[in-house]
């Protein structure tokens, strides 16, 4: 893992069915992201949203992943 907390990809893939942070990078679209999204049998999947994902992420284009922060405590 990198010191700030980011996996890569290359390195170690989180649980399946776990939402994470991911950092989405492809060479063909114009800027990067982070979205909430989870690793699946079919692959990369962001937007879940009751347990329906609203848009499958390619192959490859994401580069790296995080476990989600702790929600506020107050």
């Amino acid at each position: 893992a990198c010191d700030d907390g980011w996996v890569r990809v290359d390195e170690r893939l989180p649980e399946l069915d776990t939402a994470v942070l991911m950092f989405i990078r492809q060479s063909d679209y114009p800027h990067e992201a982070v979205v909430i999204g989870e690793l699946g049998t079919d692959g990369w999947a962001m937007g879940e949203l009751f347990d329906t994902a609203v848009a499958l992420v390619p192959r490859g284009a994401v580069t790296h992943w995080r476990e989600l922060p702790e929600g506020p405590r107050s």
